[in-house]
């Protein structure tokens, strides 16, 4: 009965705007109404979300075993885990558009983004099931602003032997008849992610790229605080956050806690805790730079992306292209930043990648070894001795890109981005360590332990082994401060020690174990723990403890309490290792 302005509701019906609660709630319940009447659903709770994702999950559980009784699908299911290393029967039968949980950190879910540059999506796949790839592309379709999105790119890196290739590339027709923002580009040989991400580029014509796995499912305003992080800094390589997926099961959850992004010699991608500060950051859903960027998940401008001369395309098949683009980004002018408010989930599984005759992971880490650590490349050859023997290839390109660029060093890099990394400098002695009893190295047993105490190995048994001179396995660093063993692992850093707690002084041997260097609280060793030094008559001893390092007629390597046991038990030598000479790169 006021006077106030009237509003409009539905099928022109208008109502006068009344004070009080209960005036309030109606029009409350009236906007709701108009809401669902213009095709908008009303939000759900997270844990409404997260009901109706598990819902949907036993749905397609059920219709597989419906569908699959009598053992109907065994060789679905044989084919599916051998080539795709997941449940191909229930992908199949989940919805391409479905529910997932949003995991993103409160602090994200009423930010605002400043207006976002449109976005090319790229998926490049090899042996992927159709349905991933699909629901891949349509999680992009149902959660990305129609006006921004410019193209979904489904990038076939040539064709697969696989039982469903003919019947694949139907259903990709279909579906992009069916969706015109999508479109399939087809690659004639199979060469790896490096060379299909750029085919992929190139063909794209959005103001920035996107590179998602096969196997991802964008959530919730995905797209939108990566284009925020390369709005403040367009040549940032934008990381989302990623989110596991289950190989087996499809349930979508929070894959741990977000992890600094690092690397070793050995040039593989690991993470490792971020620093207080750095939480603190990106809790409040601020962007967070680290020294690599993990696999094929990241936002990039194109104009950036291709001043950077893209990928190395001599990077064949699988690996170490996510280090190179690290390196690059970083000492060319760019940065590596990780976007908390961003989450991608990623189904995590361990497929084997086939590399053709004379191509091989070695290969990909020597090109980047020889294009970009400069004189540290050394450290890398003599941890990782089987690339020294390999041919790089030409390697023209890569290093024509990166003295056009005036690229930085990997001094600035080490001193400037990443000042933890371990640089064997401080050296006292190296080799291989070689037990006098004739029995062979100090060996760690074909055992990688892991690069946070959150993850496990962080501790495991040493022993000895035959004194191979390509071996990853049997270098070790003594160095002078801190007095650490150190081994180079692919994940982290390995020390040599002793576990104290409840070690009794009349234990006769105790264990010898490798940790995780100390670097963080619970990592397997303490600081004390991981430190030794070379006695007369070529024995180590345990510093805290003043045991000798001894090899044992097993072949196990302990701890003894007395170092009065025979000569050859006690006494090590470091013996340099035989590496073949360095094919060298063409250039």
């Amino acid at each position: 009965r006021g006077s106030g302005p009237m509003l409009p509701l539905l099928d022109g019906y208008a109502v006068r705007p009344r004070l009080g609660l209960w005036s309030i709630w109606s029009i409350c319940v009236l906007c709701v109404l108009a809401a669902v009447a213009a095709g908008a659903a009303p939000q759900q709770s997270p844990a409404q979300l997260q009901q109706k994702h598990i819902e949907e999950i036993r749905a397609a559980e059920s219709r597989r075993q419906a569908d699959c009784a009598g053992n109907a699908c065994a060789a679905q299911e044989r084919e599916g885990q051998k080539v795709l290393a997941l449940n191909k029967p229930l992908s199949d039968r989940l919805p391409l558009s479905r529910t997932i949980p949003d995991t993103r950190p409160r602090s994200c879910r009423d930010l605002s983004h400043a207006d976002a540059a449109n976005v090319s999506v790229i998926l490049v796949f090899f042996n992927e099931a159709t349905s991933t790839l699909l629901r891949t592309a349509q999680s992009v379709l149902d959660r990305t602003p129609s006006e921004l999105l410019v193209e979904v790119l489904l990038v076939s890196d040539g064709k697969t032997a696989a039982s469903w290739a003919d019947e694949q590339e139907a259903e990709i027709a279909d579906y992009c008849a069916k969706n015109p923002k999508v479109r399939h580009l087809r690659l004639k040989t199979h060469r790896g992610l490096a060379p299909a991400k750029v085919a992929g580029a190139k063909a794209a014509s959005g103001s920035t790229l996107v590179f998602l796995d096969s196997h991802c499912e964008v959530n919730s305003e995905w797209y939108e605080p990566l284009a925020d992080a390369i709005a403040q800094n367009p040549r940032s390589v934008a990381i989302p956050v990623i989110d596991g997926i289950n190989w087996n099961t499809f349930e979508y959850a929070v894959h741990g806690v977000p992890v600094r992004g690092v690397f070793t010699w050995a040039l593989y991608y690991a993470g490792e805790p971020f620093s207080e500060a750095e939480r603190a950051q990106l809790d409040r859903g601020e962007a967070v730079g680290m020294p690599a960027m993990p696999g094929g998940l990241f936002a990039i401008d194109r104009s950036y992306f291709e001043e950077l001369g893209y990928y190395d395309e001599g990077l064949s098949i699988w690996g170490a292209e996510n280090i190179e683009l690290s390196l690059k980004a970083w000492r060319c002018g760019g940065r590596v930043d990780l976007v908390p408010c961003s989450r991608v989930g990623h189904v995590f599984k361990a497929v084997e990648h086939v590399f053709p005759k004379g191509e091989s992971l070695s290969k990909n880490f020597k090109r980047i070894a020889e294009v970009w650590l400069d004189e540290y490349k050394d450290f890398f050859y003599r941890s990782f001795p089987t690339s020294a023997a390999v041919d790089a290839g030409n390697l023209a390109a890569p290093r024509a890109a990166r003295a056009k660029l005036q690229c930085q060093s990997m001094d600035w890099f080490i001193a400037t981005v990443f000042p933890t990394l371990f640089v064997p400098r401080n050296v006292r002695q190296e080799g291989m360590l070689k037990s006098s009893t004739g029995m062979g190295c100090l060996d760690t047993m074909r055992t990688e332990l892991a690069s946070n105490p959150r993850q496990n190995p962080h501790v495991a048994p040493v022993g000895l082994r035959p004194c191979i001179d390509l071996s990853s396995y049997n270098h070790w660093f003594l160095m002078k401060n801190p007095r650490n063993l150190v081994h180079v692992g692919i994940w982290t850093e390995e020390c040599l020690g002793v576990q104290m707690a409840g070690l009794k002084d009349t234990t006769e041997f105790a264990p010898v174990v490798m940790c995780q260097c100390a670097k963080y609280p619970n990592s397997g060793c303490t600081a004390q723990e991981i430190t030794w030094k070379p006695a007369e008559g070529g024995r180590m001893i345990h510093i805290p403890t003043g045991r000798c390092l001894a090899a044992l007629e097993d072949g196990s390597v302990v701890a003894a309490s007395k170092c009065d046991l025979p000569d050859k038990q006690t006494r090590w030598r470091f013996r340099n290792r035989k590496v073949p000479k360095q094919a060298s790169a063409e250039l």
